[in-house]
């Protein structure tokens, strides 16, 4: 006789149920008996490693499955993607799971009204239902893009005021409703004093988030944007209704729409930067600073005027390095330049190219040697850092000349080599030069280099 055994909670039913012993484990499968179901189970879980008996059927309200039937009320569904919440509460058969970024089967419908929990741990939601759930979209939130205090604070459950904008739980937009006031909005210590009483989005003075001038918040003049907090002067949110966008302390430092949020007035957008750009791509409208030789204009530079360039792509000294007729460029570099003209104001101080490089003022440090020195900074008059010391080869030098005085000890070449430490094969660094007396490289042995005698070869 086979032993019908449930899931977690029994072959018929969820946690605590247990199946009865069939009473037929023969090959006609008889029913088991008292194969009764239990409560379902508190988790919803599937009747996971249950076991039916061999060729029997499940006690009643079971299933005929190897490996033992459902527990009633568990699930064994897939989640689909995008479910941000616990995979146990998709379609669990207990509750309506809401903000969880994937409609929940177990709701009747997409209303908020049809939501049991709003506030599971991976969802969107903030507080017990309705909370900050979209009316007509349960799976999904909804936000304030003018909210400025903690996102937690909308739809919580309390009518947080003097955020920038109206708290979904506020069942009007008078003050006298308020029942929180959170830090980042009017004030710094949840105060509730200073919330308009007609709109208690906003503040009566300027709030500790506004960036700009405190005199030109609510100034009855004109609407200030990208100042950290919408100004009530604004007639309507759209950045159409923007006046002023690149007041001093604004995010925007170019007159309006300049690079105002549309979504959020109060706040700024970050542009890609064209395709002319070439400094690092998050330096583009930063709004912090001013960059200039960088290929396209940068819209945190309030004015196209040498004066305003704060940071560049030319070197450290802006101010000579920057074509002033053109702030998007670096100077060329001046006439008499002999190294590349790349290299010319580039961070690094490049000597021997005929002309100063201003990136080696005031400290004459050289860091590339280019130009007359051939990359050997042991070449550069320490006289004059844009020349190179003249030193010919010696007579009977029958290797390149520019092999001499390059940094490396030529040997074989007829004359002793300048940067050779010593007359020894020793020395050498390069035997096989055109014009040398060897052919093969130093590394070689043997090696026809006389060991006493680097200038000349053995017979």
């Amino acid at each position: 006789m086979g032993l019908a055994v449930g899931g977690v909670g029994g072959a018929g039913g969820g946690r605590g149920g247990s199946a009865g012993a069939a009473t037929a484990g023969s090959k006609s499968g008889g029913a088991g008996a008292g194969g009764a179901s239990g409560p379902g189970g508190a988790d919803g879980l599937a009747g996971r490693g249950g076991f039916a008996g061999m060729a029997g059927r499940a006690g009643a309200g079971g299933f005929q499955s190897v490996g033992g039937g459902a527990g009633t009320g568990g699930s064994n569904v897939n989640v689909p993607a995008g479910w941000t919440c616990q995979a146990t509460k998709y379609r669990d058969g207990k509750s309506c799971d809401c903000g969880c970024g994937v409609p929940d089967p177990d709701c009747k419908d997409d209303s908020v009204e049809s939501c049991d929990v709003c506030s599971l741990l991976g969802g969107c939601g903030h507080a017990t239902c309705p909370s900050n759930i979209v009316r007509d979209d349960n799976a999904h939130c909804a936000e304030a893009p003018d909210w400025f205090c903690d996102a937690a604070t909308y739809g919580d459950g309390k009518c947080d005021c003097g955020c920038g904008a109206i708290d979904i739980d506020c069942a009007s937009e008078k003050a006298e409703g308020c029942e929180f006031c959170p830090l980042g909005g009017c004030t710094s210590v949840f105060d509730c004093s200073t919330v308009d009483p007609d709109d208690n989005s906003v503040c009566t003075t300027a709030p500790l988030g506004w960036t700009c001038d405190a005199r030109l918040y609510r100034d009855g003049t004109q609407c200030d944007c990208g100042c950290g907090f919408r100004d009530p002067d604004c007639t309507d949110k759209d950045v159409a209704a923007c006046e002023t966008c690149d007041s001093p302390g604004s995010c925007s430092h170019q007159p309006c729409p300049g690079t105002i949020d549309p979504a959020a007035t109060a706040r700024c957008y970050v542009p890609n930067p064209p395709a002319a750009w070439h400094c690092d791509p998050s330096m583009y409208a930063d709004a912090k600073l001013c960059d200039c030789g960088c290929g396209a204009p940068d819209p945190d530079c309030r004015i196209n005027t040498l004066d305003s360039c704060e940071r560049c792509a030319c070197g450290f000294n802006c101010a000579d390095a920057v074509d002033p007729a053109d702030i998007t460029q670096c100077v060329p570099p001046p006439p008499g330049w002999t190294c590349a003209p790349e290299s010319y104001a580039d961070f690094t101080c490049n000597c021997g190219c005929g002309v100063m490089d201003i990136d080696c003022l005031p400290n004459l440090y050289c860091e590339y040697c280019d130009g007359c020195a051939k990359g050997y900074c042991g070449r550069i008059d320490q006289d004059d850092i844009t020349q190179c010391l003249d030193r010919p080869p010696p007579a009977g030098w029958t290797c390149p000349v520019d092999a001499f005085f390059d940094g490396a000890c030529d040997c074989g070449c007829g004359a002793s080599d300048v940067d050779c430490g010593g007359p020894s094969k020793i020395a050498c660094d390069v035997c096989d030069d055109p014009g040398s007396c060897s052919n093969v490289p130093c590394s070689v042995t043997p090696n026809p280099i006389k060991s006493s005698d680097n200038t000349t070869c053995s017979n």
